[in-house]
């Protein structure tokens, strides 16, 4: 079974008295271990996969299924906990910290055993730990929140558009960590990006058209990272 499953999702919004549908009929599967692109044009779907898988927001109808459990009927409790443990999402940083607050924080309500110095050291933030997120760049910005949210140690990691702000360096970075964690930790990444060249290094490639699927490719193959023109 898999351990992520999208069945007959439908989520639609209110707008002046009209339903508009962000997602319909969306049905796949993720896998553990799994480096995964949902890619599509503005308005196709992708963040309201996020904003679902992360139970920020719930479906219509249908059903998430993660490790077994359907993440859209969970309880008050269940759900605190399943966003505590089971997923991250790259989000904003704390203002008022230091980036070595914020990893601090993040360790500090994880369960897990977390190598955070191993990931300051891979994202190249080895000499920038005091500084307050207003004095790194946008795209060093994007990163560290990258960093925070791997100091969590969640099973699904949630990446909504983080190479659209990032230079391409930092992208390199992002990405080689990431796809290295999928295959040895066996946790779940997905990224989510309007761009489609970078697509033969992810394992699942899920393609959003109008709120649907268009398509989902299963590389049996990836490309090495360095073999991608960035």
């Amino acid at each position: 079974m898999a351990y992520i499953s999208f069945k007959d999702i439908t989520k639609g919004y209110n707008i002046v008295g009209k339903i508009k549908y962000a997602v319909k009929d969306i049905n796949f599967e993720i896998d553990k271990g799994e480096f995964v692109l949902i890619k599509g044009l503005s308005g196709s779907g992708k963040s309201t996969i996020i904003n679902l898988l992360s139970s920020f927001d719930k479906p219509d109808s249908g059903s998430i299924i993660v490790d077994k459990e359907d993440i859209s009927k969970l309880k008050r409790k269940k759900l605190l906990e399943y966003r505590k443990t089971k997923v991250g999402v790259v989000s904003d940083l704390i203002d008022e910290l230091t980036l070595i607050e914020n990893v601090i924080l993040a360790v500090n309500l994880s369960k897990n055993e977390i190598d955070a110095e191993t990931y300051i050291k891979k994202l190249g933030f080895d000499k920038k730990l005091n500084y307050y997120p207003f004095e790194l760049s946008n795209s060093e910005k994007v990163k560290a929140s990258l960093l925070v949210t791997l100091c969590k140690g969640a099973d699904i990691i949630l990446c909504d558009d983080i190479l659209l702000n990032s230079d391409s360096k930092d992208q390199k970075q992002m990405i080689t960590l990431l796809k290295s964690l999928c295959k040895k930790n066996k946790c779940i990444t997905i990224i989510t990006s309007r761009s489609s060249k970078m697509s033969s290094i992810f394992n699942k490639v899920i393609t959003l058209k109008n709120g649907k699927i268009d398509s989902i490719k299963n590389n049996k193959k990836t490309k090495a990272i360095g073999d991608v023109k960035w």
